[in-house]
């Protein structure tokens, strides 16, 4: 097969989004539309993949979902933190600090919205940025009843904005790339942050 970090990153994106067309793949993941097709092609005649729907027309584009039982041999292996995979993380990591910053008050849904990314990888996200005090929750949704039933989303605030680059959540904090700074957890509810402590090493892997 073609270039094990790209085909992995392909073969990720499908798994996480059933019925995409190769257009959606490429567009997501930035990578030349025809190479999308031609390797999703090349997973359908494999038998790694199946045709969902479509004519295979600009009307009505092919959709593909994976074949959950097979999985391709493509140089890396995804759940020992494979370099597609790490790609595809710091794509969503920094996407959702884009939305993070541009809203600065925010649900889940919010900023979701506009890009595509899972909604447990925002939740896990959130909870490191939460943990190490970038972020604070300003209302704590909860479902009402009566005249207003339905359930109401937590609302967060970013209250850390160190710049342009997405905080990195590792096992015990979050590395700041903007600042180089390693920002170790906290107590959820306590009210400041907590001095950051300037790191070189002992980098663990990355959460999100």
């Amino acid at each position: 097969m073609s270039s094990p970090s790209q085909t992995m990153l392909i073969w990720e994106y499908l798994s996480r989004h059933p019925n995409s067309t190769a257009r959606e793949i490429s567009d997501a993941l930035s990578l030349n539309r025809s190479y999308c097709n031609r390797f999703v092609n090349q997973l359908m005649r494999e038998g790694f993949a199946h045709r969902v729907s479509g004519k295979g027309n600009w009307k009505s584009p092919r959709r593909f979902s994976v074949n959950p039982e097979l999985r391709p041999n493509l140089g890396y292996d995804a759940k020992k933190g494979s370099p597609a995979t790490k790609r595809f993380k710091k794509k969503a990591r920094q996407k959702l600090w884009n939305n993070m910053k541009i809203e600065k008050k925010f649900t889940i849904s919010s900023i979701l919205a506009s890009i595509d990314v899972p909604k447990p990888t925002a939740y896990s996200y959130l909870a490191g940025l939460r943990a190490a005090a970038y972020i604070e929750m300003v209302f704590d949704g909860k479902s009402l009843k009566g005249k207003q039933s339905g359930t109401f989303e937590h609302r967060y605030l970013l209250i850390r904005d160190t710049g342009r680059l997405a905080p990195i959540v590792r096992k015990d904090g979050c590395w700041d790339q903007n600042e180089q700074v390693f920002y170790p957890f906290q107590t959820v509810n306590s009210g400041s942050a907590s001095s950051a402590q300037h790191s070189k090493g002992g980098v663990n892997h990355d959460m999100v």
